[in-house]
């Protein structure tokens, strides 16, 4: 039988017996119910003459909530605020590439509903605009900017998804790392390192055994510290928490159609307290996003289409969020994704990472790690930490310690995968045909394997 993948935009047949074939996964059709967003915003009570923080993802993601921010800036209105501060939350991103278009947009529409406003963005570097509250059980320092500790009531605008850390991406990521100092954000995605920080894993699930990522914890802690006080008059006081909001929510794909995704306005979302919407926004995406399938030698994945499939680098999310917990030790899988890099990237990380700083800590480690021991990896990049390098401790993980060796199908040079131990394929169905013959494993197929989460029950972890 053919078996459909992406290449991009351009779908591939992948011609392999059904017998061999153990699972087939692909971005699912959506036949769940609709949310209209005027039915959350009728939800939305807040008390009046009230500063109210609104805070926002950065452009680095699709938002949905940009589309609605003129129905929400009006609802808001009515409550007759002091002032709205809107926050940015850019983390560590660059600020005018990912923000400087959402702020002109939420200017514009405040001055024409008639509001007081203000817009921030998070500038992780500069120390004197955080306060810091103390530090989490995982030792984080809860550095937040002083600007969003003013407000009196707070409300998240967030859009969810399954993440490849955190487990599924949720307001706490809006805190840290959203709105938090850059050496907060260090220290927290140095869990990244721990095998039990992966998709799926979050402290909101409702199954026990898929609470324990400590990468979630410390962001849900950062996020209540922060809830739990205001500064006012240059001094903390406690507030009450029970009068915030979260509105979370995403828009499905109804249907994929010829391995391309067509993406129709199915809206869901819910609104409510912050930690009650957590737990609904998890629920929901465990029963989209989330699939059980069992182990196999081989698996074929597709990361997707446009900026999942542009660089090394971002192909490497479909291996956390899918290959790494489905694949057997010493397996193997091919990848399909043409990594061809942005139309402006410079030649020298084109293709291989989004920016020079990505490939120096990235790529340039895997070549310096190329012939290093695993447990050599482990302890260099525990002692010399940096954002960027959990994803190079991630790729050597599987090579090294699990010895699964990773093939691709792109448009790479081949000595630029040669030199990180990556090896390149220009016949594919050659290299399917070679193991169907060998007969001694089967075949799982992801397709969009940036998008979904593929698990292995029972999982185990091992050091």
């Amino acid at each position: 039988m053919k078996y459909k993948i992406n290449y991009n935009l351009k779908s591939i047949d992948l011609d392999i017996p059904d017998e061999k074939v153990s699972s087939y996964l692909t971005y699912p059709d959506y036949k769940g119910e609709t949310v209209k967003y005027s039915d959350l915003l009728s939800k939305l009570i807040i008390p009046q003459h009230k500063i109210i923080g609104v805070v926002i993802n950065d452009l680095s993601r699709k938002n949905p909530h940009q589309k609605y921010l003129p129905a929400f800036i009006k609802k808001i209105k009515e409550f007759q605020p002091q002032i709205v501060k809107f926050f940015i939350a850019n983390g560590t991103h660059e600020i005018i590439t990912n923000t400087a278009k959402l702020q002109k947009q939420i200017s514009e529409i405040a001055d024409e509903v008639g509001i007081k406003y203000s817009v921030f963005t998070n500038e992780c570097d500069d120390k004197e605009k955080y306060i810091n509250l103390g530090k989490t059980s995982f030792g984080t320092d809860i550095l937040i900017l002083k600007e969003w500790m003013t407000t009196e009531i707070r409300i998240y605008l967030h859009e969810s998804k399954p993440h490849y850390m955190s487990g599924y991406s949720l307001i706490d990521k809006q805190m840290l790392p959203g709105l938090s100092a850059r050496e907060s954000t260090v220290h927290n995605h140095k869990f990244a390192l721990d095998e039990h920080s992966g998709p799926g894993r979050t402290y909101w699930n409702e199954n026990l055994k898929d609470r324990n990522n400590p990468f979630s914890i410390d962001n849900v802690e950062f996020r209540h510290k922060t809830e739990k006080y205001q500064l006012k008059y240059g001094r903390l006081i406690e507030r009450d928490r029970n009068k915030d909001l979260a509105i979370d929510m995403f828009q499905c794909t109804a249907h994929a159609m010829n391995s391309v995704l067509h993406y129709v306005e199915k809206l869901w979302g819910v609104i409510g307290k912050p930690d009650n919407v957590c737990r609904k926004v998890v629920q929901k995406n465990e029963e989209i996003y989330k699939f059980k399938v069992r182990s196999t030698r081989y698996v074929i994945v597709s990361p997707g289409t446009n900026s999942a499939c542009e660089s090394l680098y971002t192909t490497q999310r479909c291996l956390d969020m899918t290959v790494n917990n489905i694949i057997e030790d010493k397996g193997e899988v091919l990848i399909f994704s043409p990594c061809r890099g942005r139309h402006d990237a410079e030649p020298d990380y084109k293709g291989l990472t989004p920016d020079l700083e990505s490939k120096e800590l990235f790529y340039d480690n895997l070549i310096k790690m190329k012939d290093w021991k695993f447990s050599q990896v482990r302890e260099y990049i525990d002692n010399n930490f940096k954002l960027y390098m959990w994803k190079t401790h991630r790729l050597l993980r599987l090579m090294k310690q699990r010895q699964v060796k990773i093939y691709l199908y792109s448009e790479l040079n081949d000595n630029l995968l040669a030199n990180v131990n990556i090896i390149p394929i220009k016949d594919y169905q050659l290299w399917i045909n070679e193991r169907i013959a060998r007969d001694d494993g089967d075949f799982t197929i992801i397709n969009f394997g940036n998008r979904i989460i593929a698990v292995n029950e029972p999982r185990i972890y091992t050091n």
